[in-house]
């Protein structure tokens, strides 16, 4: 949507994200709600990201009736969730902000080079095979 005559959907779906997300806060941060605190906030900004997604896929569907999850989708879900549940466990003794950048850094790698060998960013190869010949092969 982002990316067609149809941009201005997108922003005022976001628009419906915050508009949903900071109600949910209001009522799952504080004691005088459900008072889940921490974990309140990452529901409400789950259920406002869920909203949004679905809003969006209906309007794919309504513009295009195209249904946007597919395998690829599920692999892509594999590939970031997979590595975050195992490395979630490890904790090596080391100060928080190196544990977060080793962490953030094993991440990346692994993310970005299992995107590029399962082919899943076709849209990212195909300019760096412009410059890299050799990367045709994975477009």
């Amino acid at each position: 949507i982002g990316q067609s005559d149809h941009y201005r959907k997108l922003i005022g779906l976001n628009w419906i994200m915050v508009i949903i997300a900071i109600p949910l806060n209001l009522y799952f941060i504080p004691e005088s709600g459900l008072g889940l605190g921490l974990m309140g906030a990452a529901l409400a900004t789950i259920c406002a990201i869920l909203a949004s997604i679905l809003l969006r896929q209906w309007v794919v569907w309504r513009l295009w009736k195209k249904w946007v999850p597919e395998f690829r989708t599920v692999l892509i879900l594999a590939v970031l969730v997979a590595p975050c549940l195992v490395i979630r466990t490890w904790l090596p003794g080391m100060p928080a902000p190196l544990i977060l950048l080793l962490k953030g850094a094993i991440m990346t790698l692994w993310v970005g080079t299992a995107a590029f060998f399962l082919r899943l960013l076709p849209e990212a190869i195909k300019p760096l095979a412009k410059r890299w010949p050799s990367l045709e092969r994975w477009s």
